[in-house]
């Protein structure tokens, strides 16, 4: 399953290209300006009939179809995909994720061989692979699958990261006060009052924002 605009930097052709010779139905949910040339490959490569475009789905269907997928996939080619939220909504169903190192956030929530299996961007044999090792292995799949589920509702649930918000304001604001008393132990009388009231002023209206 692929869930995702349908624009170079998501990397749908390569994912395309690594599909061919599986024994596997692929189904790709959303839309965009590469539908149609992508429509045109997947008849070139002779796999249109395992492979279904479905465009937009509503929400519900959509949930449907993460559940009654076996592997999800994110082929990212480029650092545009800063994170991809739909890997989250996949791994909360239960279904590993096969996605690409692009050196973001998208690694970082699909751990390696814990959550799902992380491969080389536009790398079309190594997409392959990684995608018959994970249809080939029903185990696999249901342990990296449960890996997924657990990450989410342990590193990814709202009370979480508004802690994590929380402490890295601090730190930043912690890193700013300490600059601003560097800075006074080097000022002395009116004027060093005056900075530092005029710095704690500006930290003051910039939290406010």
């Amino acid at each position: 399953l692929f869930v995702g605009r349908l624009v170079p930097y998501k990397g749908v052709d390569v994912l395309l290209r690594a599909v061919a010779g599986l024994d596997a139905e692929t189904v790709i949910i959303g839309d965009g300006p590469l539908r149609s040339s992508l429509e045109s490959l997947a008849r070139n490569l002779g796999i249109s009939e395992r492979v279904n475009f479905l465009g937009e789905v509503a929400a519900d269907e959509l949930l449907d179809w993460y559940y009654a997928c076996d592997v999800f996939v994110l082929p990212s080619v480029t650092r545009q995909e800063a994170f991809g939220m739909v890997q989250l909504e996949a791994m909360l169903c239960g279904r590993p994720v096969v996605s690409t190192e692009l050196g973001t956030g998208v690694s970082w929530v699909n751990r390696h061989e814990y959550t799902g299996l992380v491969v080389k961007p536009g790398d079309v044999d190594d997409l392959h692979r990684a995608l018959a090792r994970l249809l080939g292995d029903p185990q696999l799949r249901q342990r990296l699958g449960a890996g997924a589920r657990e990450r989410v509702s342990s590193q990814f649930t709202a009370e979480r990261m508004c802690s994590s918000t929380r402490t890295l304001y601090h730190e930043i604001i912690g890193l700013r006060i300490d600059s601003v008393a560097r800075t006074s132990r080097q000022l002395t009388g009116a004027r060093r009052r005056s900075i530092l009231a005029k710095r704690g002023f500006d930290m003051l209206l910039s939290g406010a924002g």
